[in-house]
């Protein structure tokens, strides 16, 4: 099968985004009891079938290009926002209002 050259740290930066962890991604993607793979996968150890990375992107929330990208996106978004948060968590959008 040909492998998808994903970049890892688009890859973390992703499931980090929407919180998740390894396992729980795993289990999304239909790894199953296999979360090392996702983890080589992360580190640049191994790299995914097209399939896979089409289902990451699917269950991640982003356009399949991301994966390729040499950097993470920054978010910005062309709106006031006007939510009162603790200070960690200004400036972090969730996956759904970044697509709105």
């Amino acid at each position: 099968m040909t492998q998808a050259k994903i970049n890892p740290h688009v890859l973390q930066w992703a499931r980090r985004r929407l919180e998740l962890t390894e396992e729980q991604l795993a289990q999304k993607i239909g790894l199953g009891a296999k979360p090392q793979r996702l983890q080589g996968w992360e580190r640049g150890q191994e790299f995914p079938t097209f399939r896979q990375a089409q289902a990451l992107a699917r269950v991640l929330h982003i356009p399949f290009g991301y994966l390729f990208l040499s950097n993470p996106p920054t978010t910005v978004l062309p709106i006031p926002d006007f939510r009162t948060l603790p200070e960690p968590e200004r400036g972090k959008y969730s996956p759904e209002l970044e697509d709105a």
